[in-house]
């Protein structure tokens, strides 16, 4: 789990596939921005929980991002 204060990189496209939200959320993000997203259940896992990251059903998400580099 994380807590706020754990750093976690990844490439997003690993998660668009299933979080509308953060496509939504990421698609005017520029190199070097920092952005927090809140996404509401219906735009993150909405009534599928996610067992990998212990996420509930209907759980609001927030996710907190630097953008270090954007590849079109």
């Amino acid at each position: 789990a994380f807590n706020g204060t754990n750093i976690y990189t990844t490439s997003i496209s690993n998660y668009v596939d299933y979080e509308n939200g953060l496509a939504e959320g990421l698609q005017y993000a520029t190199a070097g921005a920092k952005i927090s997203l809140l996404l509401p259940s219906g735009l993150a896992f909405g009534n599928y929980p996610n067992s990998s990251f212990g996420v509930p059903p209907f759980s609001c998400l927030r996710y907190s991002f630097v953008i270090s580099t954007v590849t079109p």
